[in-house]
This record gives structure tokens, sequence and C-alpha cells, in this order.
């Protein structure tokens, strides 16, 4: 009865300890699984916070390169703002000294026609003049004898000389008037303004 009983009671330790360890085993598992569980979070969170680091780098970089694409947009409007005060002075200015010029061809053209018209009934009464002359001096040839009056030589010469100085003076005028305005005809706008536009540059920058 004794080996039966101490049989029985080791059998039942045995089967005891079996299902400790099978339940052991089981936990151990359950553990293992748990464990693995938790890694794989870890590591999907690892993997968020390499994105959201990732995203916090490359917007670093675009606020760099915003605010330096900021800056260089301000120094270009102010350079353009610069340039377009500088030009517009420049055609005003180039402006002002075009429509000078203008007035002052205008007085020179009106001068001319004045002239002109000066020299026109000059050259007539000096026409005349010349034909009445040379008609009186053709009658006193006429009555006087073949050879020349010594006297009347003087006259002559005269004469001949007034009309001279008279051409050279017409001449003259006429070289004085022309030289303004071809000075006036050539004036160029478009160069003015670019010329103007370099000068007052140099001075502001």
């Amino acid at each position: 009865m004794d080996d039966s009983s101490e049989e029985i009671t080791n059998e039942l330790e045995n089967i005891q300890l079996y299902y400790e360890n099978e339940l052991l085993r089981s936990l151990l598992k359950q553990q293992q699984e748990e464990v693995m569980n938790k890694q794989n979070q870890i590591d999907q969170l690892q993997d968020k916070i390499s994105v959201l680091l990732n995203a916090f780098v490359i917007k670093a970089r675009g606020d760099q390169q915003l605010r330096k694409c900021t800056e260089r947009c301000r120094e270009e409007k102010k350079y353009l703002e610069r340039d377009v005060m500088v030009k517009t002075n420049a055609y005003q200015e180039v402006e002002l000294k075009y429509r000078e010029m203008n007035r002052y061809v205008q007085e020179i053209e009106d001068q001319n026609k004045k002239l002109l018209t000066e020299i026109s009934i000059l050259t007539e009464k000096e026409t005349i003049r010349q034909i009445t002359s040379s008609q009186e001096h053709l009658g006193e040839t006429r009555s006087c004898s073949s050879t020349p009056n010594l006297q009347e030589l003087p006259r002559i010469k005269y004469a001949q000389d007034k009309d001279d100085k008279f051409e050279d003076k017409v001449k003259q005028r006429s070289r004085k008037l022309r030289l303004p305005m071809k000075k006036a005809k050539s004036f160029n706008f478009e160069k003015a303004v670019k010329a103007n536009s370099k000068k007052d540059k140099l001075g502001v920058f």
C-alpha cells in the first residue's frame, strides 16, 4: 500500500510539474510575443520620429532658403525702385531738354524765316540798285569818250566791293543759321536718356 501510494504521489507530482512547465512555457511565449509587439511598436515609433526629424530638417532648410529668397527679393526690389527712379529722373530731364531744344529750333526757324525775308528784300533792293547803277554808268560811258575816266574808277571799285561784302554777309548769316539747325536736328532723345541714366547711376551708387 505504501509503495503504490508513493507511486501515485510521485505521479501526481510529475503531472503537476508538467502542467506547471507548460503553463510557464505558455506564459514565456506570451511574454515573448508581447516583447516582440512592443519592439515592433518601438521600431514604428522610431520610424515616425525619423520622419518627423527629417521633416523638421527640411522645414528648417526651407525656412532658411525662404529667408534668403525674401532678403534677395527685397534687395532686388530696392535696386529696381532705384533704377526706376533714376530712369524717370533722366527721362524727365531729357524731356525738358528736348522741349527746350524744340522751342530753340522753333525760334531759329522763325528767325530764319524773318532773315530770309529780309535777305530777299535786301537782295531785291540791291538788284534794283545795281541795275539802276549799271544803267546810269552805261549812260555816262556812252556820253563820255572810249577812254575810262580815272576819277570814276574809285567809285566803281567801291560799288563792287560793297556788292562783294553784301554777298559775304549773306553767306555768313546763312552758315550761322544752318549750324544750330543741324545741331538741333541731330539731337537723339533715346541716347540722351541713356547717357543721363548712366550719369545719375554713378551719382546714386
